[in-house]
């Protein structure tokens, strides 16, 4: 599977990496939007000293939150203050590039995975 992985500090490409392994009391999900916050930015620009490299960052995986997905189609939940950007996979990268260079254009993205 591809994954967005940082490199270095300041470099982040698109790797293929193992799938997840299924294990007794574990679950696998599909994941199919991940969201970069302040941490991820921290972490790419290399500020973040709990992180070492390389790294896959997005800890906030969304997987099949059905709920969230009934509110999104009736448009009950007010998307545009919650999400400046979503971006496919491929353009991760250079999005990462672009936030750290106006952080404050860019506080809300989520990467399309699916």
């Amino acid at each position: 599977m591809r994954a967005l992985a940082l490199k270095q500090p300041g470099e982040a490409a698109i790797e293929v990496v193992p799938e997840p392994v299924r294990r007794p009391v574990k679950l696998v999900l599909k994941v199919q939007r991940v969201g970069l916050c302040g941490s991820d930015l921290n972490s790419f620009l290399g500020k973040n000293p709990l992180v070492t490299f390389p790294r896959i960052p997005g800890h906030k995986a969304a997987a099949s939150f059905r709920e969230v997905i009934h509110m999104l189609e009736q448009k009950r939940f007010p998307v545009a203050d919650y999400l400046t950007e979503v971006v496919p996979l491929e353009a991760a990268a250079e999005m990462l590039r672009r936030w750290s260079d106006r952080t404050r254009e860019f506080p809300k993205i989520i990467v399309r995975v699916d």
